[in-house]
């Protein structure tokens, strides 16, 4: 099942938070994106961390004559809340 930005905005209204359910989404989304652009490691204690890493250039391993170029990906790493059998369960 895919979760959208649309049904996370939905469940804050159904939870009471209001019309300003949708704003407030928009504000840490937003919040958490910039950070990122700017290098900095968002940890959400019990949640995960999202961190940026550097992929250095390389040769395309399907293509040895192009290159991919340098580039940044984020990366998230699990809270222990999410990681093994717990997650497992429902």
């Amino acid at each position: 099942m895919k979760v959208t930005k649309a049904d996370l905005k939905k469940h804050l209204l159904q939870e009471g938070c209001g019309q300003a359910a949708g704003e407030i989404a928009e504000k840490v989304i937003g919040w958490i994106t910039d950070n990122i652009k700017a290098g900095n490691t968002i940890e959400l204690r019990g949640f995960g961390t999202f961190y940026t890493v550097t992929v250095p250039a390389h040769k395309n391993r399907f293509n040895p004559d192009k290159t991919v170029d340098e580039r940044v990906k984020v990366k998230f790493r699990p809270g222990k809340s999410l990681q093994g059998k717990e997650l497992l369960k429902k």
